[in-house]
C-alpha cells in the first residue's frame, strides 16, 4: 500500500491522483478542487472551526464525506465519519504533534505503507510552519526508521536544508550578520 499525504500548497496538484495504486489523504480547503481522496482529515475542533469563520461550503464537503472522514469529535452532521484515534495514538507515542500533517503523518505510519509520499507540504517561511516543521521531520524520520519509504516533493523544505559538510552551508553562514564587540 502507498499513501499520499496531501497538504494544501502547490505541488498538492501534483499528487498521484489517476493513479489507483495510491491511497489519497488529504485535509483543509482542497475540497474545491481535489479530483478524489479516500481519507479526508478534519481535525480542527468544532470551536475552533467556528472560530475560524469557516465557509459553508467546507461544512457541506464534510457533511458528504461519509466514512471517508475523520473528526476529532462526534458530530451529529457527520455521522458516518470515524473518531480519529488522538488518545491512543498519544498513549503509544505521546504528545509532539504540532499540525494536522503531523497527525496524519503517525496515523500512517501505523498503517505500515511500504510507501509514504508528501504532496502540498511545503513547510516554508517563519510563521507557524517554523514550529510545526521540526515535528513532521520527526514522523518522516520514524517512517524511514521502520522501514517505510519515502518521497518528499522537491518543492517542500521538508527534509531539505543545505549539508554541513558542503560549500552551500558556509554559503549561508556568510550570509548571516553576526554582531560585533563593542
Amino acid at each position: 500500500m502507498k499513501l499520499a499525504i496531501v497538504g494544501t500548497s502547490d505541488s498538492a496538484k501534483d499528487a498521484p491522483y489517476n493513479d489507483p495504486s495510491w491511497e489519497i489523504w488529504t485535509l483543509g480547503r482542497n475540497h474545491v478542487w481535489i479530483p478524489r481522496f479516500d481519507k479526508w482529515f478534519e481535525l480542527h475542533s468544532l470551536k475552533v472551526l467556528l472560530k475560524a469563520k469557516t465557509q459553508q461550503i467546507y461544512y457541506d464537503h464534510l457533511k458528504t464525506s461519509g466514512d471517508k472522514l475523520y473528526l476529532v469529535e462526534p458530530r451529529f452532521d457527520c455521522p458516518d465519519a470515524k473518531i480519529f484515534p488522538k488518545q491512543e495514538i498519544i498513549d503509544k507515542h505521546g504528545k509532539y504533534f504540532t499540525s494536522s500533517i503531523a497527525w496524519m503523518l503517525i496515523h500512517a505510519i501505523e498503517q505500515n505503507p511500504e510507501k509514504i509520499g508528501i504532496w502540498g507540504v511545503d513547510m516554508r517561511g517563519d510563521n507557524e510552519y517554523a514550529h510545526q516543521r521540526p515535528c513532521i521531520e520527526y514522523w518522516l524520520r520514524m517512517a524511514q526508521d521502520k522501514g517505510i519509504n519515502l518521497y518528499v516533493h522537491p518543492t517542500s523544505s521538508l527534509l531539505n536544508g543545505p549539508s554541513y559538510c558542503d560549500d552551500t552551508y558556509y554559503d549561508i553562514l556568510d550570509m548571516i550578520p553576526i554582531a560585533k564587540e563593542a
